[in-house]
């Protein structure tokens, strides 16, 4: 899970990840994170537990699964390549579920986008 603090700092170290439409797609997840921590917990959007407003189309979950993925694979490259170290980062837990979850979907997120290159979606050990 992508969380505020992790898109604004991804955004602001590392902007060469991402294309514009990433870039874009960042500034309104901040500016919603923003709004989430500011709002009364009761409100229904941006409250405890709200929808905010980000994510509501299939193209913005299309670029949250590329922004995931492009995180994931830097992260992956700052921990010499293992899996299980940079699931533990992202999760903050060693949760074996979660872990089959995710590289589950990193899977086939590669496989729809057809990548040229190797990354998190092709794991060669686990």
């Amino acid at each position: 899970m992508i969380t505020y603090s992790l898109a604004k700092d991804f955004a602001k170290a590392h902007p060469e990840l991402f294309n514009d439409a990433e870039r874009e797609y960042l500034d309104r997840f901040v500016e919603q994170g923003q709004q989430m921590l500011h709002a009364d917990k009761s409100d229904p959007v941006f409250g405890y537990g709200g929808t905010g407003t980000v994510g509501s189309t299939a193209a913005d979950r299309k670029l949250y699964a590329r922004v995931a993925i492009k995180m994931l694979d830097y992260k992956l490259k700052d921990n010499n390549g293992s899996y299980d170290q940079t699931l533990k980062q992202w999760r903050g837990a060693d949760d074996k579920a979660y872990f089959a979850k995710v590289r589950e979907a990193m899977r086939q997120e590669r496989a729809k986008a057809k990548p040229k290159r190797q990354g998190w979606g092709k794991p060669a050990t686990a």
